[in-house]
């Protein structure tokens, strides 16, 4: 792994995109290592998930495998939830989410919380995005697509 990807020094020059896959303790993970075109260095988690796909004509079952995304679940604790909309929003998130088997789609969530958000109703929903987005970024919500969960 030190000494880089087989095969020709060139190699690396002439690809648009590189990916690494890793494997360690704390689970699998794909790395972006050159993008030409965009951010390289992002990192994601992943799992491999068997699946039966039917029988064969003996009757054995046929096995394939699909890749799922994952959270690495954090080192470092999590600082408490503070503001009267983040406290509001992270005392019914958690139910919803549950509920939901682990997600929640980001327009589920601000639906789900918005009257719970103490504005002028016309702000309601901005404001529970809002809220939400933050609770992302301060890494008390996790973002997968449009769907959000919590963090681990």
């Amino acid at each position: 792994q030190a000494r880089g990807m087989r095969g020709h020094s060139s190699l690396l020059g002439a690809l648009d995109t590189s990916i690494e896959v890793c494997s360690k303790a704390n689970g699998r993970h794909w790395k972006v290592q050159k993008s030409k075109d965009g951010e390289a260095g992002q990192q994601f988690g992943f799992e491999l998930v068997s699946h039966c796909l039917g029988k064969d004509e003996d009757g054995d079952p046929i096995w394939s495998c699909a890749v799922r995304q994952i959270v690495f679940s954090s080192s470092t604790e999590l600082p408490p939830v503070k503001g009267t909309h983040r406290i509001a929003v992270m005392a019914k998130l958690p139910n919803l989410i549950n509920g939901a088997l682990g997600s929640l789609t980001i327009d589920a969530a601000v639906g789900a919380v918005a009257h719970d958000i103490n504005v002028v109703p016309k702000r309601k929903r901005a404001v529970a995005r809002d809220t939400i987005n933050g609770l992302i970024i301060s890494g008390h919500l996790v973002l997968i697509e449009d769907t959000i969960c919590l963090a681990p």
